[in-house]
């Protein structure tokens, strides 16, 4: 995976649609801060904080239709395998939500890019809420956690970011010729 890192970016995921012809299958957009960054259906999408993770991953499968249905579930599985490492109980909220003790601790979100009738890519967003002060997710108009208050400690973000990524890909292939089972952590 390559990784584009930004300090400030409006939206990862906008980003990664503008520039889709010039990205490549895997190609991620990092950011530490989004200013303009949207949820679902264009819901506001409050930016906790540098020490998150906010990330969009780049997939032009030669097959859209294999992956599309299910890359949001897919990605939620990959992030309760990571969570799972920091001795977490992880579950999935559908349809894009990770959850711990009842409370969300990322949301993902996939768009799709097309030209005419043809689908060029897909985007997957990924917002993490990794090391966010208490007062911040206050802020938010749900329950919502981050992991360092779930662990009691410092998250580093960078190991976080490159085993969700390394586990994100090294499952891709078995993923698309669906043998991975999607179902765990409902």
């Amino acid at each position: 995976m390559n990784i584009i890192k930004f300090k400030t970016i409006n939206s990862t995921n906008a980003f990664a649609k503008e520039n889709l012809q010039e990205l490549n299958h895997f190609d991620v957009v990092d950011t530490d801060e989004q200013t303009t960054g949207y949820g679902q259906w264009g819901r506001k999408w409050i930016d906790t904080g540098s020490q998150n993770i906010y990330l969009s991953i780049v997939l032009k499968p030669k097959h859209l239709a294999d992956v599309y249905t299910d890359i949001v579930r897919y990605t939620a599985v990959c992030l309760c395998k990571v969570f799972e490492q920091y001795n977490t109980t992880p579950k999935i909220k559908e349809p894009n939500d990770v959850i711990i003790n009842n409370k969300k601790i990322a949301g993902i979100l996939a768009e799709s890019v097309t030209k005419g009738e043809t689908l060029k890519g897909i985007i997957i967003g990924v917002g993490i809420n990794l090391n966010t002060d208490k007062k911040i997710l206050e802020k938010i108009n749900q329950p919502a956690t981050s992991l360092n208050l779930e662990t009691g400690k410092i998250i580093d973000k960078t190991e976080f970011t490159n085993e969700f990524l390394n586990v994100f890909e090294t499952n891709y292939p078995l993923f698309v010729k669906k043998e991975i089972i999607l179902n765990s952590f409902l």
